[in-house]
């Protein structure tokens, strides 16, 4: 099976300590109060219209008073189109390490491949290192297994069969937690963390590792299941949901190790009292920080605390789930932004907040067929999975009160990506590039929270390997590519036009127009256009009146593009889809 070059977990940790260690002490500055904190805050599965941003426009009924006092603050700024670099789990979370866009790096889906290992130096927690930062990951990784086939929390199989809530892999001998899968070691310590809590990828939002039940202590006792409680869970017949297990790193930040005690009930509090706990000390010793939380909130399997459910009386317990999960992130938001005011570190700290990707597919919830995913997108069409607005624009709040001199509201003439927040981190901290020529799809947000510029003059593209499947209102299940807009094709489409690794759909962005296009099991790619400002539900489509003109243009610069990253995997991570 092919795969990205990758190095075991001792080799990359070491490869990156060496790098760092052999640096002449002058190399490595030491803490300024004239280098910002950097934080980092990825929701995951949050929809455009879950959240209160306090601007007037919520639809949604969750109640989340502290990020709409966050979006509101008089230096932040609330980004009307912000968007995630891909269109699920995995592919944002490299765009936000990388700045690049994730295809460079062949990752295209969830579980297939590690982060390259060349990329390791390349990280915005390496690069914020290299310059004297500490640094902390907390949260859901999803860019590599955190540990080998054989770790301690894998048990062998009985007659090919394993206790609910473990995965059976590795040809039918071992029973495991199955988040790591497969997919090759690479760890937050891999690339730059000296400090991570971490799972490999999806976990549930209240007790992770409750489920884990003969590996850890108290596992299978009194788990919080929510919804997911009785008749209609899988697995059913346990009192527990699926093992997804946390990993600590070690002292010597060279190993990841299992948490041997079944975490709290609140997983978003758990994961800022972890992150509190690293911050504190570098605070007091007047180091900067750079920390990522990666909070589980709202992916399946969502379960809010008692007391979060109990916000939303008359509704069911899926519904209270959801939202309760909202609230219960929110209140963390509100915790953070109070701990670094108290720290008297606020003013020098720059936070962002957002989501990987639009809000999951509302027709079930995957093995939960009956419950329904209540997310929202505040009108946008399409959900999770699809280069649609809905799937791929998300939350997305900056507060910098270093530089932010008065609250910016948006107006959509700066849309801002998660490929920003490493070319924004390197503006902040000074370092120094691994690869200079290698390209960064991402652009630094200072210039614009400054007030320097006004309009973001680089383009965006994306690509999705999914196809394109939308669930409209009043329709029959489902939309996919085949029954869209029979549009002609551009004048500059070349013969035998493909994407790479064949993905299902790609889209391009200039000023407020985005060019969209798909392709379904007719093998024909569908095209269109919208004005996303104007138009932000995509309902209008442009391209009939604009194919030859302003549509072609568009078209011939995303070939520009993809040439770009075609070259990025040839040249620079040289790796292959692994599936």
């Amino acid at each position: 099976m092919a795969a990205c070059p990758h190095v075991r977990a001792l080799s990359a940790c070491a490869l990156l300590l060496a790098a760092l260690c052999a640096l002449p002490a002058s190399a490595v500055p030491a803490a300024s109060a004239a280098r910002s904190n950097i934080l980092v805050l990825l929701l995951d599965d949050v929809g455009y219209g879950d959240l209160d941003m306090g601007d007037g426009r919520h639809t949604s009924p969750a109640r989340t008073p502290h990020i709409a006092e966050f979006a509101q603050a008089p230096t932040s700024a609330h980004f009307r189109r912000f968007y995630s670099g891909g269109a699920v789990c995995a592919p944002t979370r490299s765009s936000v390490l990388t700045g690049r866009t994730p295809t460079r790096e062949c990752i295209v889906y969830v579980e297939e491949n590690p982060l390259p290992a060349v990329m390791n130096l390349s990280t915005t927690a390496a690069y914020a290192r290299s310059v004297g930062y500490d640094t902390g990951f907390f949260g859901k990784w999803h860019l590599g297994s955190l540990r080998t086939a054989l770790h301690p929390d894998c048990q062998p199989a009985v007659n090919a069969s394993c206790t609910p809530g473990y995965i059976l892999m590795y040809n039918n001998t071992m029973c495991c937690d199955g988040q790591d899968k497969t997919v090759p070691v690479m760890r937050p310590v891999d690339v730059g963390f000296r400090v991570a809590l971490a799972t490999a990828q999806v976990a549930p939002t209240a007790t992770p590792n409750c489920g884990c039940v003969g590996t850890v202590p108290g596992a299978g006792n009194n788990c919080e299941l929510g919804h997911y409680e009785g008749k209609g869970h899988k697995p059913s017949d346990q009192p527990w949901l699926e093992c997804d297990q946390y990993l600590n790193s070690t002292p010597d930040g060279t190993n990841m190790v299992s948490v041997q005690h079944v975490t709290p009930v609140n997983d978003a509090e758990f994961l800022v009292d972890q992150f509190v706990a690293f911050a504190r000390p570098a605070i007091a010793a007047k180091k900067p920080f750079f920390a990522q939380i990666s909070f589980h909130n709202n992916h399946i399997p969502y379960v809010a605390p008692p007391e979060y459910r109990a916000l939303y009386p008359g509704h069911n317990k899926n519904f209270q789930d959801y939202y309760g999960c909202l609230s219960a992130v929110d209140d963390q938001i509100g915790r953070i932004r109070k701990f670094l005011r108290d720290e008297g570190v606020a003013d020098d700290t720059f936070i962002v907040l957002t989501s990987d990707n639009g809000p999951e597919d509302d027709v079930d919830d995957h093995s939960c067929s009956a419950f329904i995913n209540p997310g929202q997108t505040g009108g946008l069409y399409g959900r999770k999975r699809t280069l649609s607005e809905g799937g791929i624009r998300v939350p997305g709040i900056v507060e910098y009160p270093r530089v932010i001199s008065r609250h910016i509201e948006d107006d959509g003439l700066f849309p801002a990506t998660t490929n920003d927040i490493l070319p924004t981190l390197l503006d902040i901290t000074g370092a120094t590039r691994v690869h200079p020529d290698w390209p960064l799809d991402g652009v630094s947000l200072l210039p614009y929270l400054s007030g320097q510029v006004k309009n973001r003059t680089s383009p965006l593209g994306w690509y999705s390997v999914s196809p394109w499947v939308i669930v409209p209102p009043e329709q029959p299940p489902y939309l996919t590519c085949v029954q869209r807009p029979q549009n002609l094709p551009p004048p500059s489409l070349p013969a035998n036009f493909s994407t790479p690794f064949h993905q299902r759909q790609f889209a391009w962005s200039e000023g407020p127009l985005k060019l969209f296009a798909c392709t379904g099991i007719d093998n024909r790619w569908h095209y269109s256009l919208y004005d996303v400002i104007e138009d932000p539900a995509e309902k209008r489509d442009l391209w009939p009146h604009l194919r030859t003109t302003v549509g072609d243009s568009m078209f011939r610069h995303f070939l520009e593009w993809q040439a770009s990253v075609l070259n990025s995997i040839k040249t620079e991570t040289k790796c292959t889809r692994n599936k």
